[in-house]
């Protein structure tokens, strides 16, 4: 792969760092867009310093009104290569409790990342530009689960809109790639109690979404594994389904 642009969406993550450090070694530049400022200027410093190539930061805030088309118009040029990893999955109690916090559930892990693609979408294809756009939505979307229902709603609407873009773009240089991790080993679940078989680490999710884009994948699971248990989670009759507890 040719030196390109690439925009990382959440790049405070694990998964994030992980795959600007795989695009850094390979000598693409860099733009890392988050909330936390401070916290994106230690990844960046580190980045150039250790591979010796351009980060840029851009203040984005998924939560803020028009974000996204700010996000955006901010940037110094359309990337080549976009990697959304938002994400905000607080305990199931608290959505039930908190319309507030619904509502934020909802706007991270759908609304934001949806919108943010359809721009970059539009755009690339209004100046004729090839475009990569991989969103980490998640297992958690196959289907609606007591433990976490809130999370797997907002993520399995994200997958939809991939799904949708997918198609309307099948004959243009869009190239979407939908990315369900199951259990990561990051500080989402650091506090999980996980099936040590079922946890990928942030490096291995980062070469495997890496992967997937140079061959123009359109749907990529973490782990072969998770492609077996979404088969079976969506093959289980709902009367089944229902009293199972997992």
């Amino acid at each position: 792969m040719k030196p390109q642009t690439v925009l990382i969406v959440g790049g405070t993550s694990d998964v994030s760092v992980a795959f600007a450090h795989i695009m850094a070694r390979r000598g693409c530049r860099l733009i890392l867009a988050g909330r936390d400022s401070e916290a994106l200027d230690v990844i960046a410093s580190d980045i150039s310093i250790r591979f010796e190539t351009d980060v840029e930061i851009v203040k984005f805030d998924a939560l803020a009104l028009n974000s996204t088309t700010q996000l955006v118009d901010a940037l110094p040029e359309l990337p080549d290569v976009v990697l959304s990893s938002l994400g905000y999955m607080p305990p199931q109690n608290s959505c039930q409790e908190n319309e507030a916090v619904i509502a934020d559930v909802v706007q991270t892990n759908f609304i934001s990342p949806s919108l943010l693609f359809e721009e970059l979408a539009a755009r690339a294809v209004a100046e004729g530009r090839s475009i990569c756009l991989a969103g980490i939505s998640s297992i958690a979307g196959e289907r609606g689960r007591a433990k976490n229902y809130w999370y797997g709603a907002a993520k399995a609407g994200f997958t939809a809109v991939l799904s949708g873009m997918r198609q309307r773009y099948r004959d243009s240089d869009v190239h979407v790639l939908t990315i369900k991790p199951g259990f990561l080993a990051t500080r989402m679940t650091a506090d999980m109690e996980l099936p040590r078989i079922l946890v990928f680490s942030a490096e291995a999710a980062a070469r495997q979404i890496d992967d997937a884009i140079r061959r123009k994948k359109l749907v990529l699971y973490i782990g072969w594994i998770w492609f077996l248990v979404a088969s079976v989670v969506r093959a289980v009759p709902e009367t089944v389904f229902r009293r199972m507890k997992f």
